[in-house]
């Protein structure tokens, strides 16, 4: 899987990734570097328009669907979407779960979104 990047170094490298070369074989898997990288603005709106991404995705077991989806978007250069004012995070959720002391968790699913 392709994984873009440079060495980090201050020259204005955004992501930094860390290889060896091998005469003959090429560079070797990327074994350092960005782990969670994120932007953010404004646009002139009180609410972030922000995007990130993992890159190493978040689980270590391979057969989590988990184990190398957002790896793969790295690679792809594609972000995931970051929602943090009320109304976005309202129109973006799955399901909320409860958790009580007293009481059983209980998780309703969010009604789809009705589209115009």
């Amino acid at each position: 899987m392709p994984i873009h990047g440079g060495p980090g170094d201050p020259n204005g490298d955004f992501d930094a990734i860390y290889s060896s070369f091998v005469n003959g074989s090429g560079f070797t898997p990327v074994h350092d570097g960005s782990s969670y990288v994120q932007a953010v603005t404004w646009n002139n709106s009180p609410c972030p328009d922000a995007a990130t991404i993992l890159t190493y995705s978040e689980s270590s077991n391979p057969r989590s669907p988990f184990f190398s989806d957002q790896t793969k978007l790295f690679s792809r250069k594609v972000w995931v979407p970051e929602y943090f004012c009320a109304a976005a995070v309202r129109a973006h959720t799955l399901s909320t779960t409860s958790i009580r002391a007293d009481g059983p968790t209980r998780t309703v699913r969010a009604r789809p979104q009705q589209t115009r």
